[in-house]
């Protein structure tokens, strides 16, 4: 059967008031001659076992007087790779030379490994950029060098690393560390502290339950002074599904959607039934803005975004759940307006990390690493490449790119932005290594965000009890599971992806 994993993310959105152009990482190798003897395991062995070279047979990169050695890398495009890495690089190693596959060579129609593995044969690229579910099955694969070598005999230090994203890498890598990235993605709950203070109402705490933060939205009435409408949490901006938070509290209570085997709803929780519940409540009482997605299709392959229809921007809600991007928003829209350096909204504001189980509160599902540099295990490159992959990633490089990047790093230090703004929040949660995406039928994530939104609606408008409305969606998403059981595609179970 031929199975192929759709990867679905943020589409390109070009709008009037804010430009957000999301890069798509991908990414994705023959035998090196300075390359260490590695004949016990041959990638893809049937055992599954990869004999890794021990650290007294790495040959370190030393650059010979007078000669000049290519590189090749994957990466979006070339612009953008010298823009981002190249040029400092070739200021430390003036000898290299880069030749640079788009990633877009790896993507369409049919398998999306199948499709990186040709591009791979192909081109025979040194160092690799891959995404999370790519960087997990070559590394199974038997594809990726073992930086474990390289790490010991360059004294590279990964103690200065963000320790979650060094224990996501080895967990997808089956115990073993194939990769590095030098920045990853999480959330914070964003609160508006004029409000809090104007209706009297407690600052969120780091630690806060997910019912904790709720009971804080349903202290704010459903209108303001104004008579505008007034909510107490506001969504991910990009949020189009009601369920979507559903999802993300029971990811954090470490609530599967579906069974190991993906065939099964698991729906009939208590734990479900508690979580659906208390979001239909929130919805209903206006504590919980009800999502809209805030997109149009411009009809020439690219999205417009309104931050108009971003309440908590607007002062309209009290928090918000989000990434980088909404300070980000924020900063345009201040700059936008002329307001002095530093500002950044209307109001005053703050973050605390995001909610969290009471069973498990030092982690989060919504820890990610997107852009993760890896070295062909058949480069004929190694040890330039593996010089490559750790100076991107030290410290020295992650000064430079704290001046300018809105990103978050990856290694300690830097918990701070270009303005000066402490961002400890995002840092402050590991990722829980329990949690995976599940992977279903191609189709069926859309299909259950219309089941569950119609599900939703019927309840807060009384046309259902909550149990009637969870029961629906249970049983109409399984015999659309069941019905699309037999294709070989799958996808990520995202609500908050594939926007148009």
């Amino acid at each position: 059967m031929n199975e192929r994993l759709v990867k679905k993310r943020r589409p390109r959105v070009a709008a009037s008031l804010v430009l957000l152009l999301v890069a798509l990482a991908a990414a994705g190798c023959d035998k090196p001659a300075n390359a260490p003897e590695q004949t016990e395991a041959e990638p893809a062995e049937a055992s599954g076992e990869i004999v890794n070279p021990p650290a007294n047979d790495w040959k370190p990169y030393e650059a010979r007087p007078g000669e000049k050695v290519e590189l090749t890398v994957m990466y979006a495009s070339e612009a953008s790779f010298y823009r981002d890495y190249g040029n400092l690089f070739l200021a430390r190693h003036p000898e290299a030379e880069f030749r640079v596959v788009a990633l877009s060579e790896t993507r369409g129609e049919g398998d999306m490994l199948a499709n990186y593995e040709a591009v791979l044969k192909e081109n025979a690229p040194d160092v690799l950029l891959l995404n999370e579910a790519q960087y997990e099955a070559l590394a199974a694969n038997g594809r990726l060098l073992d930086l474990d070598a390289p790490i010991r005999s360059s004294g590279f230090d990964t103690e200065g690393m963000v320790p979650g994203v060094i224990e996501l890498l080895t967990e997808r890598g089956g115990g073993r560390l194939y990769g590095l990235s030098p920045s990853f993605e999480s959330r914070a709950l964003y609160y508006n502290r004029s409000l809090f203070d104007e209706y009297g109402v407690p600052y969120p705490e780091p630690g806060m339950s997910w019912e904790e933060v709720l009971m804080l939205a349903e202290r704010f009435p459903d209108a303001n002074e104004a008579g505008q409408p007034l909510y107490g949490l506001y969504q991910p901006t990009f949020t189009i599904s009601p369920f979507d938070l559903a999802m993300k509290i029971g990811s954090a209570q470490r609530l599967s959607l579906l069974d190991p085997e993906g065939a099964k709803l698991l729906l009939d929780s208590e734990g479900w039934k508690r979580i659906f519940s208390l979001v239909v409540e929130g919805y209903k009482n206006q504590a919980i803005y009800y999502p809209a997605a805030p997109l149009r299709d411009n009809g020439n392959g690219t999205t417009s975004l309104s931050l108009g229809s971003n309440l908590f921007l607007d002062g309209q809600a009290a928090m918000a759940i989000d990434d980088m991007l909404m300070m980000q928003m924020m900063d345009f829209l201040a700059g936008r307006k002329g307001e002095n350096e530093g500002e950044s909204a209307a109001f005053a504001w703050d973050t605390v990390p995001m909610p969290v189980s009471p069973d498990n509160p030092g982690v989060t599902p919504y820890f990610e690493v997107e852009d993760i540099f890896a070295v062909n295990r058949e480069s004929d490159q190694l040890s330039l490449a593996w010089e490559f992959v750790q100076y991107v990633h030290s410290e020295e490089f992650m000064t430079l790119s704290a001046k300018s990047s809105s990103k978050l790093l990856s290694r300690t230090g830097f918990e701070q932005d270009s303005k000066g703004r402490d961002l400890s929040d995002f840092y402050a949660l590991r990722p829980d290594l329990t949690m995976r995406t599940p992977l279903v039928p191609e189709g069926f994530t859309r299909a259950f965000r219309d089941i569950a939104e119609k599900a939703i609606t019927d309840a807060i408008a009384d046309r259902m009890t909550t149990d009637e409305a969870l029961a629906y969606i249970r049983e109409e998403a399984q015999k659309t599971l069941d019905a699309a059981a037999s294709s070989g595609n799958r996808e990520r179970f995202a609500l908050d992806e594939e926007l148009l």
